[in-house]
């Protein structure tokens, strides 16, 4: 074991403008996030693994259990679990020092027999962080999801519906008025005076406005309440500017910063402490049983005297165990957020 005191002793693989080339975002820094965290168990022991018979692995290569157990078929993987889980770690940890943004690389990994296993945990991990991304939270309805939903409803509903529209005469529509009086099976009360009433109403005016079989003016939207309240507004903030942007009577800028624009955000901070750097040094330091001294990492992460090594002290107890130890902490809710955020496609 050596204690690390001057920066000439850091490992030439380590070079942090690689870290700092570009500004990472959720869409970057997620994937990266999980597979240290995938990283961090097989270090910690947190992810186990064993090595047994082609029964016990259900005749596949290998599986990920529930309980984080990674199980190897000994036809294909040889030696005893902790040989295997040493394997695992050197192997992950050289491809972070190969390409420390994109560590996972399946063109550069796939050739080595624990590319699978590893494939399939991250793959498990990332799915399970990011599966809700099959819906969108926001969604602006068309006329035909209106007729979609109105048409699955029971008969009876629809005659209630149909009685609301006639007595209160909110939405109307001079070609339908002869179908929403008189099919309705209970007509008492439905006069032609009431139906007359409800000409020139709110819904013939939308009409007008219909685009690809969207409402312009004042359009309609389904929300998803499974996502979180931050990723909603944000979400929606982006769908009002693009809306926007499409009136053409639209007169206002909406060149205005969403929520995360505000410097001490998550995103900007684990670009501003550099946290994949220091993870990385700090994996290095485990897996060769070394030791390096805070001024150390401070003058090698930040050589321009950015931060000095007290921040360390915050990053260890406050910052990174919410995202590398915890999968429900609100951090994490949050990067998830970002990340299927800049997946939509708008």
């Amino acid at each position: 074991m050596a204690y690390i005191k001057f920066k000439a002793e850091i490992p030439e693989w380590f070079h942090l403008e690689e870290y700092v080339e570009k500004r990472l975002e959720a869409k970057d820094i997620l994937p990266n996030l999980i597979y240290r965290k995938i990283l961090y168990g097989f270090i910690k022991n947190k992810l186990t693994v064993e090595v047994v018979n082609k029964e016990d692995c259900l005749h596949n290569n290998c599986i990920f259990e529930l309980n984080g157990n990674l199980k190897l078929c000994s036809n294909r993987f040889a030696g005893n679990n902790e040989y295997q889980r040493k394997k695992i770690i050197s192997f992950m940890f050289e491809n972070i020092k190969k390409n420390p943004i994109t560590p996972f690389s399946k063109k550069a990994s796939s050739d080595n027999f624990l590319f699978e296993p590893i494939n399939m945990c991250f793959s498990i991990f990332m799915n399970g962080f990011t599966q809700h991304t099959v819906s969108k939270p926001i969604n602006e309805l068309s006329s035909v999801d209106f007729a979609r939903k109105y048409f699955s409803l029971s008969k009876v509903h629809r005659n209630f519906i149909k009685s609301e529209i006639l007595a209160f005469g909110d939405t109307r529509n001079s070609e339908n008025e002869e179908e929403l009086l008189f099919s309705h099976e209970n007509r008492n009360g439905l006069t032609r005076e009431i139906v007359d009433d409800c000409r020139g109403s709110f819904f013939s005016m939308n009409v007008k406005n219909m685009k690809n079989n969207n409402l312009v003016n004042n359009p309609f939207i389904e929300v998803n309440l499974n996502f979180t309240n931050t990723f909603l507004i944000r979400q929606f903030e982006q769908w009002l500017n693009k809306k926007r942007i499409q009136l053409s009577n639209n007169n206002i800028s909406y060149d205005e910063d969403l929520l995360d624009a505000d410097p001490n955000t998550l995103i900007n901070k684990i670009n501003e402490y550099r946290i994949f750097a220091y993870l990385d040094l700090c994996f290095w330091e485990v897996i060769e049983q070394h030791k390096i001294k805070k001024s150390v990492f401070a003058i090698t992460l930040f050589p321009n005297g950015e931060k000095g090594e007290s921040i360390f002290k915050n990053l260890d107890e406050n910052f990174l165990p919410p995202l590398m130890i915890s999968a429900q902490s609100k951090e994490m809710r949050r990067l998830i957020s970002l990340y299927n955020l800049e997946k939509i496609d708008f």
